[in-house]
């Protein structure tokens, strides 16, 4: 029996097993793990190929490195002027910044804000609750409420507000005007939070989204 297994013995087969050994590899395991040539097979994983989806969008955010800036607003790269939506939309987003300025004793309060419909609630609710005054027959509103259009944009989009008591409705000075109700609406009605103030400016900041009804 020993003669016979020598005969049927694969040529090299002591040899082949003293270098599987010398080499830590298990000789069992050597038919899946050795290729013709004696060299281990190497059983890495490959690495996925990307979707034609993923390889888009990188080639696409190489050649247009705004592209996720412009969406995310948190890059480190300028947006491209030419992803960046329109003014009336853009600023609906947030932050929304709002300023007040009012000179002690004066008759006019400006109100500048990024988000037109903030300011238009405003001019709204002022406009509704604005006493007429009674020494005049036409009884005009005793507060003067414009609203100013932005010069950008194509669509209606209010950034500026004045808040005046028109001195021709009085003989000689207008009465000052009280600032503590405009203020009362920005932080409570809209939810702005004061960030800086000053004896005649006032500025607010809002991080969170404010949707229309």
């Amino acid at each position: 029996m020993a003669g016979y297994d020598q005969q049927q013995r694969p040529p090299g087969s002591g040899f082949r097993t003293t270098m599987l050994d010398a080499l830590g590899i298990d000789p069992s395991a050597a038919d899946d793990d050795i290729d013709d040539n004696g060299e281990q097979l190497r059983t890495q994983s490959t690495p996925s190929t990307p979707s034609r989806q993923q390889r888009h969008r990188r080639q696409h955010n190489h050649h247009h490195p705004g592209a996720a800036a412009a969406g995310s607003g948190s890059g480190s790269v300028l947006p491209s002027v030419h992803l960046l939506p329109r003014p009336d939309e853009l600023l609906l987003r947030p932050p929304y910044l709002l300023h007040i300025t009012h000179a002690p004793g004066g008759s006019v309060v400006r109100i500048e804000c990024s988000h037109s419909p903030s300011l238009d609630l405003l001019a709204a609710y002022l406009k509704k609750w604005c006493r007429t005054n009674r020494h005049r027959v036409d009884k005009p509103p005793m507060v003067q409420i414009t609203l100013y259009q932005s010069p950008f944009g194509f669509a209606t989009l209010h950034d500026t507000l004045d808040v005046e008591v028109p001195s021709s409705q009085y003989g000689g000075e207008p009465p000052p005007l009280s600032m503590p109700i405009i203020l009362h609406l920005v932080e409570s009605m809209l939810g702005f939070t004061l960030v800086y103030s000053d004896a005649k400016t006032w500025h607010y900041r809002r991080d969170t989204l404010l949707r229309e009804p």
